[in-house]
């Protein structure tokens, strides 16, 4: 019952100040939790009990973050749904985690409104259950009726219950459902607040989706006792939440990144608020030359962040005092960071046997924050551990001091006449034309070197740079069996809601 002890006492220590913000309003530690109590006390009286399974359809709102407090105090588990899936998928997801009811947007709840999930219930939070008692009307509901004792019912949650299910994105293949206990959100989150120390006087504003595993990041800062600004995915929005509730750490995936720079170069009045420290990024590459624009632009520090959800979140950070000076000349790439305390990170090779330092192979991470395993997937379980480490599908090698270094993808590595070729690298050359925006690496197959890449880019706008000379560009600066047998201009990289480019859809 993590959450629940969370939500109490920073309730207790810091009751007046705001927790919870998005557009549409702000909630206080104390509203909050009165808030959380009566939707738990009403969920439980609808049925919902221990272990059960609770879907959630939503855009990014507070409602989001109340509901996972309120599951989390029942004991039930928190089943999020991306909202850019179509009905089909919704249905996927819905029968295999077998839900009892689905909870979200109304507008939403109308994808869910068929086949397998017709037996479960629904429930809009624009029903009376989360409207009629608003944000200075709830701190006192459902607690012992003297406005702030204990919650008037404490249901037996242990620390290996189930907290979530979180479908992977599936960019390689069938989504599978991650679950995620008490104890992996109190581990991973208690570790990053001994990495990272945030203030509890801070405000970390998000624009990472709810229903992914970064989540757990909102779950750590606000264990700290700072706000969460939940805030819309336009980088106005973004902007405007900043400057509002006055951020001291902002949560960006890269593109998202570049988006409001892009804004706030369009918009020359409109700027950061002075009491931003902390810009946090991750969950796809973010190239050098993007970060020294940014820190360039912002003039704060920044923060990587890198996990996966089977390891309960983010394992390993790279703190703004370890990033380059963007004024100096810049390395080829960032490190990736460090393990946070509780979890342990090594390089193995194809057997699990540890590498030594400088050595390329697949990161391995151990720990009480991974997963419990997929959701009624023994098989994949077992595939997804090797001598008791699971497995991450990520290349990675580790220098003398201890940081992480990306390097790829396990599955997008390209073996070309039995040599290793790395698409991340030939990436990152790629982006350093001026004419290229974007860029992604994939294999095609071949009669004579097995595999080859291909180069897929997407131009500038106003760029006129041709197969020939983006060619000619890697042939300066790559060894020639990494250079790709072909370069193909396209209009854009399809990404998923985290910003990561799928490329399943580029080689279907």
């Amino acid at each position: 019952m993590w959450l629940t002890q969370l939500l109490e006492r920073n309730r207790q220590g810091f009751g007046g100040r705001v927790a919870l913000a998005d557009a549409r309003r702000s909630l206080t530690w104390e509203q909050l939790a009165g808030r959380v109590d009566l939707l738990a006390a009403r969920l439980n009286a609808h049925g919902v009990q221990r272990g059960d399974r609770v879907a959630v359809l939503s855009a990014d709102r507070s409602e989001v973050v109340e509901t996972y407090f309120a599951l989390g105090h029942l004991g039930a588990v928190f089943v999020p749904l991306d909202p850019s899936l179509v009905p089909g998928e919704i249905e996927e997801i819905v029968d295999h985690a077998k839900v009892v009811g689905v909870i979200g947007e109304g507008a939403l709840l109308e994808r869910a409104d068929r086949g397998a999930t017709a037996s479960s219930w629904r429930l809009a939070f624009e029903d009376p259950l989360f409207d009629d008692a608003g944000p200075g009307a709830s701190a006192a509901v459902g607690r012992d009726g003297a406005g702030g004792g204990q919650p008037a019912f404490e249901p037996h949650v242990r620390a290996d219950d189930p907290l979530a299910i979180l479908y992977t994105s599936a960019t390689g293949g069938r989504p599978k459902g991650v679950v995620v206990d008490h104890r992996s959100v109190k581990d991973i989150s208690l570790g990053w607040l001994a990495a990272t120390a945030p203030h509890p006087e801070g405000v970390l504003v998000t624009s990472g989706p709810l229903f992914h595993g970064t989540v757990v990041l909102a779950f750590a800062h606000l264990a700290a006792g700072a706000a969460l600004v939940v805030a819309g995915p336009r980088p106005q929005d973004i902007v405007e939440a900043a400057r509002t509730h006055r951020a001291t750490h902002l949560w960006l995936v890269p593109e998202t990144l570049r988006a409001v720079l892009d804004h706030l170069d369009a918009e020359p009045g409109q700027t950061l608020p002075d009491s931003l420290a902390e810009v946090l990024y991750g969950a796809a590459p973010l190239t050098v030359e993007l970060y020294a624009r940014a820190a360039r632009t912002l003039g704060c520090g920044f923060r990587q962040v890198y996990g996966l959800t089977e390891a309960g979140g983010p394992i390993v950070t790279l703190g703004p005092g370890e990033h380059p000076d963007p004024s100096a000349e810049l390395p080829e790439t960032l490190p990736t960071g460090r393990v946070i305390p509780g979890m342990s990170l090594r390089i193995a090779d194809e057997n699990g046997r540890p590498l030594p330092a400088g050595h390329t192979g697949e990161i391995l991470v151990r720990g009480d924050g991974r997963m419990r395993g997929y959701w009624r997937d023994p098989a994949a379980t077992a595939a997804a551990t090797v001598t008791g480490w699971l497995r991450t599908g990520d290349l990675g090698r580790l220098d003398d001091e201890g940081r992480l270094h990306l390097v790829d993808r396990l599955t997008d590595l390209i073996i070309r006449n039995g040599r290793n070729v790395y698409p991340a690298e030939i990436e990152r050359v790629l982006r350093r034309h001026p004419a290229v925006a974007d860029a992604a690496v994939v294999p095609v197959a071949d009669g004579d070197e097995g595999e080859v890449p291909l180069a897929l880019v997407v131009l500038v706008p106003g760029a006129t740079a041709g197969r020939t000379e983006i060619l000619g560009h890697l042939v300066e600066r790559m060894a020639q069996y990494k250079v790709p047998k072909d370069v193909q201009i396209i209009e854009e990289l399809p990404r998923n809601s985290t910003g990561k480019v799928q490329k399943k859809l580029l080689t279907a």
